[in-house]
């Protein structure tokens, strides 16, 4: 059944794309949404699943975020410059690609390469969308509304059953605070710049 919905999800980005260049008004709210998935709830197909590995990287996941990604790079138009820091990225790319074959369990190995290489083109995807500031505008409206209901899931948590270090939506208490401190600099060095929204 996954790879059924797996096929569908796929044979549907270039539609979406087309459809999201006939209506640019909903290119903004499509930018909401890719500032919240990461942070909120993020569904995914695992096409290959190692749920009871100790590692972080769980399988090799396809994302929403992963398929929005690629819907929106077929939109945008190509950058006048190359994204910095490629070559420096590439070379870590290739160490990571190259450990596979030493380490002692190679597939685990190469879930952090695809994970990787996902961060990569999430990297250059916003990078390429950052030329237009109602953009970047809506990327971190989307990033605060998830912070907002992972305050109120935590909330929820800490004080409706008693849990001590609440998780919110992301199942790990230091994953939830690794990301509110990453999605928090953004908005309020834009706050701190004069930016109101």
């Amino acid at each position: 059944m996954k790879w059924i919905i797996f096929a569908c999800a796929v044979a549907g980005i270039l539609p979406a794309a087309q459809w999201l260049r006939r209506n640019p008004n909903y290119m903004s709210k499509a930018w909401v949404l890719f500032g919240f998935l990461p942070f909120a709830f993020n569904p995914h197909i695992a096409l290959i699943d190692w749920a009871g590995w100790p590692g972080h990287v769980k399988g090799i996941l396809v994302t929403g975020l992963d398929l929005l990604a690629v819907t929106l790079f077929l939109i945008l138009p190509r950058p006048r410059t190359r994204a910095p820091f490629r070559l420096t990225m590439g070379l870590y790319f290739l160490a990571m690609v190259l450990s596979i074959a030493q380490a002692q369990v190679p597939m685990a190995s190469a879930f952090y390469s695809w994970q990787l290489l996902k961060v990569y083109f999430v990297y250059i995807l916003v990078r390429r969308a950052s030329s237009d500031p109602r953009t970047l505008e809506a990327i971190l409206t989307g990033m605060s509304i998830a912070l907002c209901m992972q305050v109120v899931l935590a909330g929820w948590q800490r004080f409706g059953h008693g849990e001590l270090r609440a998780a919110g939506s992301l199942g790990d208490k230091n994953l939830l605070g690794f990301i509110v401190e990453f999605a928090t600099f953004v908005p309020f060095a834009a706050l701190l710049a004069g930016q109101r929204g």
